[in-house]
């Protein structure tokens, strides 16, 4: 059976949004909103160990995070269990920064003819890399051609196989795998002699070309790569680990253009050799020893694979180097965790994102728990390994027909990693076999106690209650957390206690926040209590009878497990932990009553009815279920929106008249007698427009007007007028309400006295003359529109 010190919790394809989320504030409080502080103690149930990782650099004991002396549990690690505890029982989405959606690269060699080898047959190359003006630069030297290690032997005079059969062979000294050891093995038994020689075709070993060394043969260069096992030779015939090294022959000539490999490929390649890394796994030796060379501008020998358009496709230091998946991670989310809506954990503890640059500030603050009286323990050496994603047995669901990897489409990941509780007190010891791979740490003993505060501004009481949850697993005994380093060893088991004895925050308190928090629970997800996701978490919460199943496996194990895996389907799948014979399960204490549950689920439904009518904006069907329920909670809510949406319809309505009042009022006519018709029946159309109030204006003005028995000025007198002044002065006592139109012969005329008079008046009086035209409606009347828009451009 596949053991390891974590499990996954299945993720929730249902994703509960709130529907206040778009509500929640700093500045304007919710109807039942909650603000004050809450006082926490943690206690360490077993060795606990938060480190200060400003000091991890150095070569001594890690220290537990302190200041001026005092320990401290940092606010943000309790932050972080407890947000990802309520994420779970929240039913929230899976952050997409909790998991690395890097795409793996793989070598797996657990069953002929599986992915890996399907992609490997077909077909490898090989060729010196070299690196240029920042381009990396591959020539291409054809097909792979071997040499055996004791045709090296005889030509050399030296025992250079020998180093790679038992018992000189040693599999736990890392470095003799290597090809950097083979390198140096070999200058120091030739005494430094080349690598290039003249070779020529011995035999086929099962579709390998093995040659031999010859004077007269094809001039190639010697490359070894890494010994991953000793050679064995048996007296019946079944012979296994390598014998044979490479020949890389003078490259061919090609266009230069041809042989850049792409920045991708090279990225890729760089990852599957831990480029860079000083943690487990650290960076490759080999890529360490080659890529020393490529920045000396010294080309060393790869072997790749070419796509279908003959580009470089995969490279690598080894004939099965690595290849890369087809799929990362969020392949295999099946959920919609890149949902802008912002599920629970997002609404009260804030969020950032940085692609639509929006944010939230959380509501929700731990202060830093400091250590009461701590005793620390004596320097612990352990082999902190994490867990690789790559790992598919256990990190991609298996419990179909087939066996899935990153190379499927449709593959499925396990679900939320978690470090299960272990039933002792004293951790598992990991020490390892190497230094190297050693963290020394001082935790602190259990027993550690640590105080702090939760501090939380408005939130609504099931927000609260949804912290509380998170901090107790809903009240469940005996249910505990782990915090800080070496979780899967059994460090940092801890117990988180709610101080309700004091008039702050009471028991009454706990209960009713907790009780809202499955009521709002049990009314948006069907069945919250008893799902799988509630039932896995409460299961790792709490103390197996025995916790033999949470230690990882020895290093062939995971192999082996793989190549069981294939052989035999999927019975041996990894399970989940409440399927694991030593685990427990207990479910989730419910306070609310059948009656309270059915209740609220009746008040999210009308709620979603609503508001389903109100972003319709339907005001016959909002109106219809107004009738129908006229003691519907949202009553004052419905009777407020239909007001706005009458209000809303009644300007619409006005917003068309004075549409059509405006089109109607451009089409006035100048005639006066026309013109009173005109205003009389659009007074009647149009009575409470814009221009229906200036057409009552404007009639009466009309009927006001007395005429004068006696004109005193004529056309013939407008002609004589010495300057512009009387002329203004001659229209405004011939532009009477009872004046026809200036006929087109008039008109011109007039043109030309006015255009004389123009020339000789100054700026002062010709403004004056055209603001005169302008200010009238009658001098306007009788010259016509085109007439003033002719005056006003002289």
């Amino acid at each position: 059976m596949i053991t390891a010190p974590y499990n996954f919790i299945p993720l929730n394809k249902e994703i509960f949004y709130p529907d206040w989320a778009d509500l929640a504030s700093h500045d304007i409080p919710f109807k039942d909103d909650k603000s004050g502080e809450i006082d926490i103690e943690i206690e360490a149930m077993s060795p606990i160990f938060v480190g200060d990782f400003r000091r991890e650099k150095s070569k001594e004991a890690l220290k537990f995070f302190n200041h001026e002396g005092e320990f401290y549990i940092p606010s943000s690690s309790v932050k972080g269990v407890i947000r990802s505890v309520l994420e779970i029982m929240s039913f929230s989405k899976l952050r997409e920064e909790s998991f690395d959606d890097k795409i793996f690269a793989v070598r797996d060699m657990t069953k002929s003819g599986n992915f890996y080898f399907k992609e490997m047959g077909k077909g490898v190359f090989c060729g010196w890399l070299s690196l240029k003006n920042g381009e990396y630069l591959l020539q291409e030297c054809g097909e792979l051609s071997r040499i055996s290690q004791k045709d090296i032997d005889e030509k050399f005079g030296i025992e250079f196989s020998k180093h790679f059969k038992k018992p000189d062979y040693d599999k736990d000294k890392k470095e003799q795998k290597t090809a950097k050891f083979k390198y140096d093995l070999f200058c120091k038994l030739t005494n430094r002699k080349q690598l290039k020689h003249k070779f020529t075709y011995n035999k086929n070993d099962y579709d390998r070309k093995i040659y031999k060394f010859d004077g007269n043969g094809k001039e190639g260069t010697l490359v070894f790569t890494g010994q991953p096992s000793a050679r064995v030779e048996n007296q019946n015939g079944k012979n296994s680990g390598k014998i044979y090294e490479f020949i890389f022959f003078d490259p061919k000539v090609v266009d230069v253009d041809e042989n850049v490999v792409s920045k991708n490929v090279i990225k890729n390649f760089k990852f599957a050799y831990f480029d860079g890394r000083n943690t487990e796994p650290k960076e490759s030796d080999d890529w360490r020893y080659w890529k020393k060379k490529l920045e000396k501008k010294e080309k060393i020998p790869v072997f790749f694979q070419k796509d279908d358009g003959g580009n470089i496709k995969y490279l690598g230091l080894s004939y099965l180097f690595k290849i890369m998946y087809k799929h990362s991670r969020s392949k295999g989310v099946k959920q919609d965790y890149k949902n802008q809506k912002l599920d629970l954990a997002q609404t009260i503890f804030g969020f950032v994102d940085k692609a639509s640059n929006k944010a939230l500030k959380g509501r929700v603050y731990f202060s830093h728990f400091k250590a009461k009286k701590p005793k620390e323990c004596e320097v612990k050496k352990e082999t902190l390994a994490s867990p690789k994603a790559s790992y598919y047995p256990t990190y991609i669901k298996q419990n179909g027909n087939e066996v899935k990897t990153y190379m499927d489409d449709d593959f499925e990941i396990s679900g939320r990693k978690r470090y299960p509780i272990h039933k002792d007190d004293k951790p598992f010891s990991n020490e390892g076999d190497s230094e190297n791979t050693q963290t020394k740490f001082i935790p602190l003993e259990k027993g550690s106690k640590f105080k702090g505060k939760l501090r939380y501004h408005n939130l609504k009481k099931c927000e609260l209650g949804a912290v509380l949850s998170a901090l107790t697993f809903h009240d469940t005994p005996n249910a505990y957390h782990n915090i800080g380093l070496a979780k899967p060893l059994g460090y940092g088991k801890v117990k988180i206690t709610i101080k309700t004895d004091d008039a702050k925050f009471s028991k009454n308190d706990l209960a009713e926040c907790l009780k809202e928090f499955e009521l709002e629970m049990l009314a948006n997800v069907q069945d919250w209590d008893k799902s799988n996701q509630i039932k896995e978490l409460l299961s790792m919460a709490i103390e197996p009878n025995s916790d033999s199943h949470l230690k990882y496996m020895e290093l062939k194990h995971f192999a082996e497990h793989k190549k069981e895996l294939h052989k035999n389907g999927c019975q041996i799948f990894f399970k989940s932990y409440s399927q694991i014979e030593n685990s427990k399960t207990v479910c989730l204490k419910i306070t609310a009553t059948k009656d309270e549950i059915e209740n609220k689920k009746a008040e999210k439904k009308e709620k979603r009815i609503w508001e389903s009518l109100k972003k319709d904006g339907n005001i016959d069907a909002i109106q219809s279920y107004q009738n129908k329920n006229p003691n519907s909670k949202f009553l004052s809510d419905i009777e407020a929106t239909i007001k706005k949406l009458l209000c809303q319809k009644e300007n619409e309505k006005l917003e068309l008249e004075n549409k059509k009042a405006e089109e109607k009022w451009a089409r006035k006519p100048t005639d006066l007698k026309q013109l009173k018709e005109f205003l009389t029946n659009f007074i009647e159309t149009y009575p409470d427009t814009f221009f229906g109030v200036q057409a009552r204006n404007e009639l009466e003005n009309l009927e006001n007007y007395q005429p004068q028995k006696k004109t005193k000025a004529t056309f013939d007198d407008l002609l004589s007028a010495e300057t512009l002044d009387d002329l203004a002065c001659l229209l405004k006592k011939i532009a009477t309400p009872e004046a026809p139109v200036l006929n087109q012969n008039e008109l011109d005329k007039l043109y030309e006295t006015i255009e004389n008079l123009y020339n000789k008046a100054n700026a002062k009086t010709k403004k004056r003359f055209i603001k005169s035209i302008n200010s009238s409606y009658h001098i306007k009347r009788i010259l016509g529109h085109n007439m003033v828009e002719k005056i006003s451009k002289i």
